[in-house]
């Protein structure tokens, strides 16, 4: 499965004059390979589909996101093998992931798409090189997906997703 187009309907409105000079992303880090679960519990296929998509969201500075719902819509299954965790988005798996023994993991794709502001935008984005964050729990079903933009420190599009083994 591919981004859709109408998942990256990402505008970007400037209310203010200033921006900051970027953002840090508020999520999991990435599980390391020697850190990896061993046991096989969170082996298998895992579906991952949204739960909520706040239409309106904060970004970094005076930045705010307008992001397309995609409340019920599956983003992709997470396939893991001996705690190497790829997302079906990944065909080459360039981008994988470790998962944890207690089930946590962090995905970074990169899209190939690049945002750009508004057209109410007093401002432009300089590096709207966009990546999708795909992280949480596999214990907990829950965790997050962010459509990020490079200049915002991968800050973007959030939505809730759920985890459910297949």
């Amino acid at each position: 499965m591919k981004i859709k187009k109408r998942q990256v309907v990402l505008a970007a409105i400037v209310l203010g004059a200033t921006m900051a000079a970027g953002c840090s992303s508020v999520v999991v880090k990435p599980v390391s390979e020697s850190n990896k679960d061993t046991d096989g519990t969170f082996d298998g296929r895992w579906l991952t589909t949204v739960t909520n998509t706040p239409g309106k969201q904060n970004g970094p500075g005076n930045w705010q996101f307008t992001c397309a719902d995609q409340t019920d819509e599956r983003l992709g299954i997470v396939t893991i093998d001996d705690g190497k965790a790829i997302f079906s988005w990944d065909q080459d798996g360039k981008s994988p992931a470790f998962v944890s023994d207690s089930g946590k993991f962090r995905f970074e794709i990169p899209t190939g798409i690049i945002a750009s502001a508004g057209g109410t935008s007093d401002s432009q984005i300089s590096n709207g090189d966009m990546t999708a964050l795909i992280y949480g729990s596999l214990q907990s079903g829950k965790g997050k997906y962010t459509l990020g933009v490079a200049e915002f420190g991968n800050a973007g599009c959030t939505s809730a997703v759920k985890f459910e083994k297949m």
